[in-house]
C-alpha cells in the first residue's frame, strides 16, 4: 500500500508556490497567445507572468526558444534546490538523459556522425555520457539506463529497424520512472505516472496502426507501469476502436473515450484529452500541503506549460493562422471569454 509522506518541512516550499500563482500563464492568457497576429504580439502577453524577467533578456521575437529553455532551467534548477534530499528533480531530468542515449547509441550503431542535437538538462552531464559511450563503459551507467543500452542494441541487431531504439529507450525510460515513483511512496505522483503509461499506451495504439503487424518496432511500442495490462494493447486488432473506447471508459479515461473516435480526422483531439487528464489529476496536489507532491506537480505542469507555449510561438513563427493555434489549445487551456 503506497502512503503520502507528510514532512511539514515542505509547508514554506508550498508556500512559495502560491505565492507565483498570481504570476502564473493562465489559460485566457494562452488563449490570447494563440490569437495574436505575430510571435511579437504574443509575447507581449506575457509581461505580467514570471516571464517577464526572460522576457527582458529577449534579442527579439525570433528568440524566444532561448526564453523557454531559460524557463525550463530555472524550473529544473529550483526544484533540484528545493528538494535535494528527495531528489524530484530526476523525475524532470532523465527524459533527456534516455535522449541523450538515443542520439549516442545511433551515432555508435550507424558510423554517420551525430544526427540529433544531445540535451544538457539532464542527471548525467553531456561529456560523462559521451565518453561512457566513447569507451563502452555502459556498465557504469544506472541500472536502467545501462539495461536500455544493451536491449536496444540486442533490438537492433535482430530486427535491423531503426524504429526500435527509439521505443526500447522509451520503454526503459518509463520503467526507470516507475521504480522512482515507487520510492518515493507517494500515492499521488505513483499514481500519475500509471495514469501516464495508460495514455501513453492508447495514443501510441491510435498512431501505429499503420505499422506492420510484424514490425519488431511495434513490439517494443507500449510502455510498462500503468493500471492497464500491456497485452490488451498488444493483442487488440487495429480496428478495434469500439474496444479501445469501452475499455478506455471502464478504466475511467472518459475523455480519452470521447477522442478515440475523432483521431482519424483530428489527431490533436486525443493529444488534448491526454493533456486534460494529466492536468486535471495534478489539481488536486492543491489539497496536499505537507509533503513533496505540490513541488511535483509544479513541475508538471510548467513542462506542460512549456510545450503549450512553444507549440503557440512556433506556430506563429510558421505563419499559421491564429485559429487554426487557437484549435489546438487543450480545452482547459481555451478562454470562453
Amino acid at each position: 500500500m503506497t502512503r503520502q509522506r507528510c514532512d511539514w518541512g515542505y509547508l514554506f516550499i508550498t508556500g512559495s508556490l502560491r505565492a507565483m500563482e498570481a504570476l502564473r500563464v493562465t489559460g485566457a492568457i494562452l488563449d490570447r497567445m494563440a490569437k495574436s497576429r505575430s510571435t511579437a504580439e504574443a509575447l507581449e502577453h506575457l509581461a505580467a507572468t514570471y516571464y517577464r524577467d526572460f522576457l527582458a533578456r529577449l534579442t527579439g521575437p525570433g528568440d524566444y526558444r532561448s526564453m523557454l529553455e531559460a524557463r525550463r532551467k530555472w524550473f529544473l534548477d529550483f526544484i533540484d534546490a528545493a528538494a535535494p534530499d528527495y531528489g524530484p528533480g530526476a523525475f524532470f531530468r532523465i527524459g533527456f538523459d534516455y535522449h541523450n542515449i538515443k542520439v549516442l547509441l545511433k551515432e555508435k550503431i550507424f558510423e554517420t556522425g551525430r544526427m540529433t542535437a544531445m540535451a544538457g538538462l539532464g542527471t548525467i552531464p553531456e561529456t560523462t555520457m559521451t565518453a561512457l559511450f566513447e569507451s563502452e563503459g555502459y556498465s557504469d551507467l544506472p541500472e536502467c539506463m545501462a539495461d536500455a543500452v544493451g536491449a536496444a542494441v540486442e533490438a537492433y541487431y535482430t530486427s535491423r529497424d531503426p524504429l526500435v531504439i527509439d521505443c526500447v529507450a522509451d520503454r526503459f525510460l518509463f520503467e526507470d520512472i516507475r521504480r522512482r515513483a515507487m520510492a518515493t511512496g507517494s500515492s499521488f505522483i505513483i499514481t500519475h505516472y500509471r495514469t501516464l503509461a495508460d495514455l501513453t499506451n492508447f495514443h501510441s495504439f491510435l498512431r501505429s496502426r499503420g505499422i506492420a503487424g510484424d514490425s519488431a518496432a511495434l513490439k517494443e511500442l507500449y510502455v510498462p507501469g500503468g493500471f492497464i495490462e500491456i497485452d490488451f494493447f498488444k493483442k487488440l486488432s487495429p480496428g478495434d476502436i469500439r474496444a479501445l473506447e469501452d475499455h478506455a471508459r471502464r478504466y475511467g479515461y472518459e475523455g480519452i473515450s470521447r477522442g478515440i473516435p475523432e483521431f482519424e480526422n483530428n489527431p490533436f483531439a486525443v493529444e488534448h484529452e491526454i493533456e486534460n487528464t494529466l492536468a486535471e489529476q495534478l489539481e488536486s496536489a492543491r489539497f496536499l500541503i505537507g509533503g513533496i507532491e505540490p513541488l511535483f506537480a509544479f513541475g508538471k505542469e510548467t513542462e506542460l506549460e512549456l510545450s503549450i507555449l512553444g507549440a503557440i510561438l512556433a506556430g506563429l513563427d510558421r505563419g499559421m493562422k491564429p485559429e487554426a493555434i487557437a484549435g489546438r489549445l487543450p480545452s482547459r487551456f481555451r478562454s470562453t471569454g
